[in-house]
């Protein structure tokens, strides 16, 4: 309770005083957030049509009035013949595929504030003096 007062021309008088609460917002830094890519791996299984070269031997009997070629038995030198295929070749483009944008926006949200708030009331003989414009108060 404040100091008494005493009023120039009439009785003793009292300032009772009272806290009161004001609540705001601030902005605090809650956390650092790092944003980096990560390689991620994964097998792919792509079928490929591929070609290859097979020799084909065709026999022919010769007609009998179709003449040999005159080379005698043993005498021919063996022919080399390069069979070719296609085989799968593979390899790699790293290219941009996607466009990330990376974004921070308010969300709003209510948060409880509670607090005691202490005030003075005037005692008289167990009981409290109402003051003007409040409600009486009782004391426990």
């Amino acid at each position: 309770m404040s100091t008494d007062h005493v009023a120039p021309d009439g009785p003793p008088e009292l300032v009772l005083s009272e806290e009161r609460l004001h609540v705001g917002t601030r902005w605090v830094g809650v956390e650092r957030v790092r944003v980096r890519t990560r390689i991620v791996t994964e097998t792919r299984h792509v079928e490929v049509r591929v070609r290859r070269e097979e020799l084909v031997v065709e026999q022919v009997a010769l007609a009998d009035d179709e003449p040999a070629a005159g080379v005698p038995v043993g005498a021919q030198e063996p022919q080399v013949i390069v069979l070719h295929e296609e085989v799968p070749t593979v390899s790699l483009a790293t290219r941009a595929y996607e466009r990330v944008r990376v974004e921070v926006v308010p969300v709003d949200g209510e948060v409880g504030v509670r607090a005691a708030l202490r005030h003075e009331e005037l005692d008289l003989s167990g009981t409290t003096v109402p003051v003007a414009g409040t409600a009486p108060r009782v004391r426990r």
